[in-house]
Formats: C-alpha cells, sequence, structure tokens
C-alpha cells in the first residue's frame, strides 16, 4: 500500500453508459483501474448508477490515496479547459441548455452524489 502516490478519479457519465478509472495523479499515465457501465437505459437513476460507481471504486486499493475527480463534462457554457467546480459552477451547469441535454444531468448528479458522500474531495 505505501507504493500508491496521489490519485485522481477520471469519470465520463454519459447518456447510454458510464465509464471510470482511477489514475496516479502525478502523470495522469499509470491506469490502476477501469470499470464501465453499458447501456444503462433511459430509465436508470443517476444517483443509483453514481453510488454502484463509488462502490467499485471503494473497494480499489488506490482509492484511500483519491485527492479529486475529473468529470467530462458536456455543456452549454463557454467552458473549454479544466474547471474546479464549486457551488457557483455547479448552479451554473444547472441552467444552461446543453448540446447534448441527455448527458449533463448525468454529469451533475454524479458531481453531487460524489460531493456528498466524498465533500474533501476536489471536482
Amino acid at each position: 500500500m505505501d507504493s500508491f502516490k496521489p490519485c485522481v478519479i477520471a469519470i465520463n457519465a454519459g447518456s447510454s453508459g458510464i465509464k471510470f478509472a482511477l489514475y496516479e495523479m502525478a502523470t495522469l499515465q499509470v491506469r490502476l483501474f477501469y470499470g464501465e457501465i453499458e447501456n444503462k437505459g433511459a430509465s436508470a437513476d443517476p444517483g443509483s448508477n453514481a453510488n454502484c460507481v463509488i462502490d467499485q471504486l471503494v473497494q480499489q486499493e488506490g482509492f484511500a490515496f483519491v485527492k479529486a475527480i475529473g468529470h467530462r463534462i458536456v455543456q452549454g457554457i463557454s467552458h473549454t479547459e479544466p474547471q474546479q467546480i464549486d457551488t457557483e459552477f455547479l448552479e451554473k451547469l444547472k441552467r444552461s441548455s446543453s448540446g447534448d441535454p441527455e448527458h449533463l444531468p448525468e454529469a451533475i448528479k454524479f458531481i453531487e452524489v460524489f460531493t456528498k458522500r466524498y465533500p474533501a474531495l476536489l471536482h
């Protein structure tokens, strides 16, 4: 366990599937874990999906070293660079009209669930 370095979770919570991975933060070249939920269907609950992903991630040895979560967000606001997600930015996302209206609500729900369960992590 001492060999682990700070890690980051990468999440792509899309409309038809969810991809997630755990990487060493220093270079993002060392992937420690990868998971995917395919064809989850439109009737799937985003909150349940997020909790399912968290439950899989917490079982990985490197999870104790997670410092941040990176979310892929398809949004209708003018952000093209990484942006730290705080309450103000999350509200801006909720008010925006996305180019992919099935993707954005799922991504927002993931942010909310992860923030509730792990409030110390950066998004």
